[in-house]
């Protein structure tokens, strides 16, 4: 999975804990943007967790149903059976 450039250059910072200072030098780069890159990053951040809260949230709701639905699917057997 390919990263955007910025985000690239922001995760350096974050999981390999390579200095701002040293990340700007080495690119460039004025820390102001990097700051900016940093709270649009922030930012965004929730976004990220929203779609997985919204499977947890389905995935629960499906797991609730099921035991119903088996029960009653149970149930019409046990008719089908009986005389």
């Amino acid at each position: 999975m390919s990263q955007p450039p910025a985000e690239a250059k922001f995760r350096r910072h974050l999981v390999e804990k390579v200095a701002i200072s040293d990340l700007c030098n080495e690119l460039r780069l004025h820390p102001t943007v990097f700051y900016l890159w940093q709270t649009q990053f922030i930012a965004n951040g929730a976004r990220a967790y929203k779609g997985s809260e919204d499977f947890r949230s389905a995935t629960l709701e499906k797991k609730e149903g099921e035991p119903e639905e088996k029960l009653s699917r149970k149930k019409e057997v046990l008719l089908e059976i009986r005389p």
